[in-house]
């Protein structure tokens, strides 16, 4: 359970969908909609398509070396 200071701290309602992210600085409790943000920041100016691509292309040349 949250407390009622924390959840009115960040505008959460009772029942709220909350995210839990595990992380080396320890764990992270979300709403959704702050993950989702929080997660595009984090994305900002990244092409995942590219890096996905060099990492495909970095595995079959591994593979075929």
């Amino acid at each position: 359970m949250i407390p009622i200071e924390v959840r009115d701290r960040h505008g959460w309602d009772t029942g709220a969908s909350l995210i839990a992210v595990d992380t080396d600085a320890g764990l992270l409790v979300m709403s959704t909609d702050e993950a989702l943000t929080w997660l595009q920041s984090r994305l900002e100016g990244r092409d995942l398509v590219a890096e996905l691509l060099a990492e495909r292309r970095a595995e079959v040349e591994r593979e075929n070396a």
